[in-house]
């Protein structure tokens, strides 16, 4: 296998790899027993959940969609850069992006000691009853 083949496989698992998985609204949880294509590199864990407030725009019209953040989590637990990747409007975003900014995470760890890690992040907006 070709060098160029190689690091596309890698680029590829490490976008496999660090996506989050959101379950509702706000809440995420990372799929567990996952390692960075490094081998030795975890990805962080989300440990306090922000549920994302949905907008009465999108609650009137019963608007659902997903929304796709970027953000990094630094050495000591705390969301940065957090950015919208995939908007889906009406208020959403900017929801999307407060609530992921409250969350906290357990650090990415490498050999031991927690690194900064980015990733993106689904948020889901499905209206309640």
């Amino acid at each position: 296998m070709n060098a160029q083949l190689r690091r596309a496989i890698c680029r590829l698992c490490e976008a496999l790899l660090c996506t989050l998985v959101l379950a509702t609204p706000g809440c995420a949880r990372a799929q567990a027993g996952l390692t960075y294509h490094d081998g030795v590199t975890t990805p962080p864990v989300l440990t306090h959940v922000v549920q994302a407030e949905y907008t009465q725009e999108a609650r009137r019209a019963r608007f659902q969609g997903l929304c796709i953040v970027h953000l990094t989590v630094d050495e000591h637990r705390i969301p940065q850069n957090v950015h919208v990747a995939r908007p889906i409007g009406m208020g959403l975003d900017g929801s999307a992006i407060e609530a992921v900014q409250q969350e906290r995470f357990k650090p990415a760890m490498r050999g031991g000691r927690p690194v900064a890690f980015t990733f993106p992040m689904e948020v889901s907006f499905m209206p309640t009853p």
